[in-house]
């Protein structure tokens, strides 16, 4: 007697549940982060060493086209550096004080080929002080080390 072996295929009900109930998981963890962000950022601000080494590093900025670092401080711009384009802080303190584990200005692969909206400039030696800092991205953008050297 010979056995069959038969090859059983989900249904699309199934399918469609799995893939409803993977959505779901995804979701509720992005708003999850998002609702801690929100949290985190409630009431509390950057350090104010923090802020003045975001404002140092925006300063060798000598152009930015696209105005993305428009918001870091100065005339218009928020106090609060945690809430500038581009910088992420975290709450890991446990001061109530945030501090910046983040800074991703990357431009785009345009921008890099053309050079109009990259930004521009030197790397300031203050980004060191960050000393939190995870994760750094300046990539597409036309900035060079203190020595000149490109980053």
């Amino acid at each position: 007697m010979r056995s069959s072996s038969r090859l059983v295929l989900p249904t699309t009900t199934t399918t469609t549940t799995f893939l409803l109930l993977i959505l779901a998981i995804v979701a509720s963890r992005s708003t999850l982060q998002a609702s801690h962000d929100a949290n985190a950022t409630a009431g509390s601000s950057c350090l104010p060493r923090e802020r003045e080494a975001l404002l140092a590093f925006k300063q060798g900025i000598t152009g930015d086209p696209a105005g993305r670092l428009a918001s870091w401080g100065g005339l218009g711009g928020d106090e609060d550096c945690c809430r500038w384009t581009g910088v992420r802080c975290s709450n890991r303190t446990g001061t109530g004080h945030l501090v910046v584990v983040a800074i991703r200005l990357a431009g785009n692969q345009l921008d890099a080929i053309f050079n109009h909206m990259a930004l521009s400039g030197q790397i300031s030696p203050s980004v060191v002080s960050l000393h939190q800092l995870e994760h750094l991205d300046l990539s597409m953008n036309n900035i060079s080390g203190p020595a000149g050297e490109e980053c």
